[in-house]
């Protein structure tokens, strides 16, 4: 039987939903995420996307963008997937693919399915108990809304160091320049920042990198506080896609890179080119220390669900 073919109509919206290969984890740290948002929003604004909704979620991705066509919505998962791809692969020495070949997609349309759709994509952090509001989830770049530094201080230039000023100005010119920022340059950015200095710098660059159009998005309710209000009470729903779901909280994550940092790992993330040997016996001691299950364990080692 062949692949049912995607519908589109121009005045639709496009949620798409990527799934990794045995559901394995993508984002271990700021790091990832931040790699990730920046290629996203690069390769939207050099193809003059219109996105709606960006949440990548430990272990798969969502999105909803406004395309004028099929072949823009195509080319611009690719390129956006297929870049990340490489940069996260080349931080570890991984090789092969993460996600898997064909991404869900699904079209809305009229305004009722839009909203439906945009609740669903922004709930995704609260329904896997990661933050109590839609707008607690630095990562899907909502509260950037209304400010641009809504999870740490304002930063006075007066009384920044100059590693974040130095920061600041590559990624200004980075921005300008159309370039995403990969896992070498923010390690230097962020080298020798207080624990204050970075989350001043993490949001000044989601703050300048973000690709939503809040002024599209906030059309469909009227105001901000209006829409934070139909998020929150509602989750909206998504029929037309087939997504893994699993009612285990997604807070098992961040107990196991608690658990591995207080192994010594300064990079989580390169637990996934251990030996599977290595793996094993990690899995056993995540199953000890967190409340993760083994399906949450397996899919954070990169290791084949059991059979």
């Amino acid at each position: 039987m062949g692949r049912k073919k995607r519908r589109f109509f121009p005045a639709d919206l496009q949620h798409c939903y990527q799934r990794t290969i045995y559901g394995s984890l993508i984002f271990y740290s700021k790091i990832d995420f931040l790699v990730f948002l920046t290629v996203f929003s690069i390769r939207a604004k050099v193809r003059n996307m219109k996105v709606l909704a960006v949440c990548p979620m430990p272990d798969h991705l969502h999105s909803v963008t406004w395309p004028k066509t099929i072949k823009d919505f195509r080319s611009f998962t690719m390129s956006y997937t297929s870049t990340f791809v490489r940069l996260f692969n080349a931080d570890v020495g991984r090789k092969g693919p993460l996600f898997r070949d064909r991404f869900g997609s699904a079209n809305k349309y009229g305004d009722k399915k839009k909203r439906d759709c945009l609740a669903y994509n922004y709930n995704n952090a609260p329904e896997k108990k990661l933050v109590a509001r839609c707008e607690d989830y630095r990562w899907n770049l909502l509260a950037y809304a209304v400010g641009s530094h809504p999870y740490s201080e304002e930063i006075k230039l007066e009384e920044a160091s100059s590693q974040l000023l130095r920061a600041i100005l590559q990624v200004k010119k980075a921005y300008r320049s159309d370039r995403y920022l990969g896992y070498g340059i923010l390690r230097k950015m962020f080298k020798g920042l207080s624990s204050k200095e970075e989350e001043q710098l993490v949001d000044f660059i989601l703050s300048t990198y973000t690709p939503i159009d809040y002024e599209t998005l906030v059309g469909f309710y009227g105001s901000y506080g209006n829409m934070l209000k139909a998020f929150n009470s509602n989750t909206g729903d998504e029929y037309d896609i087939k997504e893994d779901y699993s009612v285990e909280p997604d807070t098992a994550y961040l107990e196991m890179v608690a658990v591995l940092k207080a192994k010594g790992f300064k990079y989580v993330k390169t637990v996934i080119v251990l030996s599977e040997e290595k793996k094993l016996e990690l899995l056993r001691e995540l199953k000890m220390k967190t409340s993760g299950s083994e399906r949450q364990i397996r899919k954070f080692l990169h290791l084949p669900p059991l059979k």
